[in-house]
């Protein structure tokens, strides 16, 4: 995610002082794909049809949107973990398309952030899973003990959830549709990174019941973007 250059300083993989944010003001707008050395799928793919495909980059951490959309990417947006928002940077437009504004608007981050988060499944069935409360477990914010039910109280707690994947989901199907992907006669591509279960897996650990559920969430979350995809 980072190294250390000669000149003492610190480079974030994603980081790019040359632009600014866009839908934000913040710091985490600052980012592009400008650190990478390399050509990507996406990029060759642009290239050979003189950038007639559409190619979108979308996660919840700004490196998981930005990379694999490549350099030519025609937009990239990740999650401002303050307040909620998909943004971007200069590097891809000067102004977040309406849709990206209106679905901003729509409240759905607060909505996901008053939920409760419950096993999907019943909590016995879950042996897969080293039972609930290990000590390596780190507890959410807010919370004494890293036990169901969690209760999520902010937006940046809603990324360590498997509600941060339905977020990215919901927010990448609309992409799909008002950018029209897929409609041409050249392959558009839709990059979405689910970035919860490694948010997550840092806090719970791979063999925590949390860790289990959120995955048997997002099969069903991938499913759901199949069946539109299809």
């Amino acid at each position: 995610n980072e190294w250390y250059e000669l000149s003492g300083k610190m480079m974030y993989v994603a980081e790019d002082t040359t632009v600014v944010g866009v839908g934000t003001a913040a710091k985490a707008g600052q980012m592009s794909p400008r650190n990478m050395l390399t050509s990507t799928i996406t990029d060759q793919l642009r290239l050979s049809n003189n950038f007639q495909s559409r190619v979108i980059g979308i996660a919840m951490k700004d490196r998981g949107a930005i990379l694999p959309a490549g350099h030519t990417a025609n937009a990239a947006y990740w999650y401002e973990w303050e307040t909620g928002k998909w943004i971007t940077s200069s590097f891809y437009t000067q102004k977040l398309p309406n849709w990206v504004e209106s679905f901003n608007s729509s409240g759905r981050a607060k909505q996901l952030v008053n939920t409760t988060w419950q096993t999907l499944k019943n909590i016995e069935g879950y042996k897969s899973s080293e039972t609930d409360n290990q000590p390596y477990e780190r507890p959410i914010t807010g919370e004494t003990n890293p036990v169901f039910p969690h209760k999520i109280n902010s937006f940046n707690t809603l990324g360590h959830t498997p509600f941060g994947n339905t977020l990215t989901k919901e927010f990448a199907l609309e992409a799909f549709r008002k950018e029209n992907l897929g409609k041409g006669i050249f392959t558009d591509f839709l990059c979405v990174s689910f970035s919860s279960p490694d948010v997550g897996g840092h806090a719970f650990g791979p063999f925590s019941i949390e860790t289990q559920d959120m995955y048997l969430r997002l099969d069903l979350e991938i499913a759901e973007m199949l069946e539109a995809f299809d």
